[in-house]
């Protein structure tokens, strides 16, 4: 479906779903109806550029857009909704994201947007909901200032958050634990100390700690290898692990746990 409002530049361009189909497929019924980078498309389906993880919810690929169609068709601006995660793509695509988190993988404050179709400008406006979710996923070393490191890294994503003290009440945390300490005991409470003014945790999860004594020359091989992993560029992509885990695997090489 095509939409032209009075005084506006460009078209908007509905795209629903359809089984079995693409959106290519779909804009080709319509090449004759649309102009060159002056027409903006909406659809719910899947980006096959894109380097995100999938819709846990609706696995496997939903109504693909590729490269190809966006080369062929050239619209101004492309907005998809299949991926809950809000985000932007080459300054092309946006996902608009869920107005409501569903469930804990949906973190960060949530969003709707506005579209200018005189510039084609598109407005973010931040929805004001009952709770936000977060995950963080810690790398534990066991190292003799064990606390302080898990403390440091705790600061910088509450950082990183950037949430007002309004905001703070909202929010219910998912702590993952992974790596390897000295002490397992005091974890919890030193994960709590750290995200004091946080008080709703969905879950603080130390499956993945193993115990391994504090040694200085490993501890220090395994500093500066996740120095080095940090400052690689890694790109997440459904069929790569991300950073975390190549981390853990690396550090399962230089414990031997």
């Amino acid at each position: 479906m095509i939409s032209n409002f009075a005084d506006s530049t460009y078209s908007l361009v509905f795209i629903p779903y359809a089984e079995n189909r693409n959106v290519g497929d779909e804009l080709a019924l319509l090449k004759n109806k649309i102009e060159e980078n002056k027409w903006i498309l909406l659809s719910h389906g899947d980006w096959l550029g894109d380097k995100l993880e999938k819709n846990s919810l609706e696995p496997g690929i939903y109504m693909p857009l590729t490269q190809r169609t966006i080369d062929n068709f050239k619209p101004k601006q492309v907005i998809l909704g299949h991926i809950h995660r809000p985000c932007t793509i080459n300054n092309v695509i946006t996902y608009c994201g869920s107005p409501i988190g569903l469930d804990i993988t949906e973190t960060g404050r949530r969003r709707f947007l506005v579209i200018d179709t005189e510039s084609a400008a598109i407005e973010s406006f931040t929805i004001d909901t009952d709770i936000i979710y977060y995950i963080a996923d810690l790398i534990i070393l066991p190292i003799k200032n064990e606390e302080e490191y898990i403390k440091d890294q705790i600061s910088a994503l509450i950082k990183e958050w950037n949430l007002t003290e309004k905001e703070k009440k909202k929010v219910r945390i998912r702590v993952n634990l992974s790596g390897y300490s000295a002490n397992k005991a005091d974890l919890k409470a030193c994960i709590e100390a750290g995200f004091k003014d946080f008080k709703e945790y969905d879950d603080i999860s130390m499956m993945n700690v193993n115990i391994a004594e504090s040694d200085p020359d490993l501890n220090e091989i395994s500093r500066l290898v996740i120095e080095y992993i940090k400052e690689e560029k890694w790109e997440k992509s459904r069929n790569e692990p991300d950073i975390n885990t190549i981390i853990l695997k690396a550090l399962e090489t230089v414990y031997g746990v």
